[in-house]
């Protein structure tokens, strides 16, 4: 796992980070991929996992594309690629 994160990368993960926080149907962020593996670099993506709560599992997936989507056009970030 990288001590450092470039710059984009550092503030496309606070963009995640702060929406995460503050929207309480989710309970964790978690991050994998080759961050957690090995093999991270300027050039890496981001892979995310969010924990939703269980009472709110429906309403997350029928509005996650929104949800991804304000995220990359988030004044701070700059776009996403891979919302899914």
């Amino acid at each position: 796992m990288p001590s450092t994160l470039p710059h984009l990368h550092a503030t496309f993960l606070q963009c995640v980070r702060d929406a995460v926080a503050s929207d309480d149907r989710f309970s964790a962020l978690l991050i994998g991929g080759s961050y957690i593996h090995g093999g991270f670099d300027e050039h890496s993506d981001l892979d995310f996992l969010i924990v939703v709560e269980d009472d709110s599992y429906s309403g997350v997936m029928a509005s996650r594309m929104a949800f991804c989507r304000s995220v990359a056009r988030s004044p701070r970030c700059l776009h996403g690629r891979a919302c899914r």
